[in-house]
């Protein structure tokens, strides 16, 4: 098998294409094995004309796998991307098809299979040289389990997941919407903003989710400062689910890392997978160079302790002179992250106090 150039990437791996064949090989890390393991089992049971066809797991290295798949032309994305460079509209008749398409699909990977995908966006709607559709990317997708993993942005974020609430397949009827205006209009959504078709239960709804200062609680954003203010170089909330709510404005976290660390702690595998993440500051090892750390590698930072207090659950990580302080709510996670500016039982202080806030708000 020859692997050839790089034609797409997403948040948990790198897609190639492999040379001779109409197959595509997607570059998945180690650290991930278990839940792609789940993902083939789920994607190789799946046999319908608007799913992609998935054919095996094949070892790279000591880092990394790989998933092969069915290799398509293009994704709904760059197509409506490439519409835009020249001006032109994907048209009613092609966007009628490809929706009656990615329904097709839902409905057999709802009904038949009953899975919620948990990252439908038209990222991962692959088309065919036929002009047909496919929906790809089981990489998060769960299957008669508990929910507790996805990756939308907050363009895609679906509202009962905002809320913490329990979900179902709705989600992804949710997403569907979203990529039926993308059609029709021939645009991108923004990622980090909300739909530009915001309608007037949603923006009331955003008013709930959020502390109201007449009823002596802080914006979001004063949580983040009141974290940072105290010493934290980088801190955020997110939803219990993963849904990122507040960050600061140089955060060094991914979504992946987050979202891998909410997954570890709800398999009690907190202290096997620690939390990986961005270091702040350069770290020296004069008696092991290679072991050193640079500011912006990323490295994985070692489980110490969970700390309760007064009912306040906080998760310890530690790199060097360097942690992380997680705080769990019934709603929400509170993120901090220090250096060796803040001692560790001074950023713990920092971020159970904002636990507790939140807690007593109601979050």
């Amino acid at each position: 098998m020859i692997v050839g150039q790089k034609i797409g990437m997403g948040k948990y791996g790198t897609v190639y294409e492999v040379k001779q064949s109409n197959f595509a090989l997607k570059q998945l890390p180690c650290q991930g094995r278990t839940l792609f393991k789940e993902f083939f089992t789920i994607g190789r049971e799946m046999k319908h004309k608007n799913v992609v066809e998935y054919f095996g797991l094949i070892p790279i290295d000591s880092e990394s796998f790989g998933l092969l798949c069915e290799r398509l032309k293009k994704s709904l994305r760059q197509e409506i991307r490439d519409l835009a460079k020249t001006e032109k509209r994907l048209g009613l008749g092609r966007a009628m098809s490809f929706s009656l398409d990615i329904v097709s699909g839902l409905n057999y990977i709802h009904n038949a299979r009953k899975i919620i995908h948990n990252d439908l966006r038209s990222v991962n709607i692959l088309i065919t040289n036929e002009d047909k559709c496919k929906i790809c990317d089981f990489g998060i997708s769960q299957q008669g389990k508990k929910h507790y993993l996805y990756c939308y942005s907050k363009a895609w974020l679906p509202p009962e997941i905002e809320e913490g609430k329990d979900w179902n397949e709705k989600v992804d009827i949710y997403c569907f919407g979203i990529m039926l205006w993308e059609m029709l209009t021939s645009k991108e959504v923004n990622a980090e903003e909300r739909p530009p078709f915001e309608i007037t239960n949603m923006q009331s709804h955003e008013s709930k989710t959020q502390p109201q200062k007449e009823n002596n609680k802080m914006s979001w954003d004063a949580y983040i400062t009141n974290l940072t203010g105290q010493g934290l170089v980088h801190a955020a909330i997110y939803g219990l689910a993963g849904g990122k709510w507040a960050q600061d404005a140089s955060f060094a976290l991914n979504d992946q890392q987050v979202n891998a660390f909410i997954g570890s702690v709800n398999q009690n595998k907190a202290a096997e997978n620690g939390f990986s993440a961005p270091a702040s500051m350069n770290q020296e090892n004069k008696e092991n160079p290679s072991a050193s750390v640079k500011a912006g590698q990323v490295v994985k930072f070692t489980y110490i302790n969970k700390i309760e207090d007064s009912g306040i659950v906080v998760y310890v990580f530690k790199k060097g002179p360097e942690g992380i302080a997680v705080g769990k709510t019934n709603k929400a996670w509170v993120i901090g992250q220090h250096n060796d500016k803040v001692s560790s039982p001074k950023a713990v202080e920092v971020v159970q106090k904002i636990t507790k806030y939140l807690v007593d708000s109601g979050y």
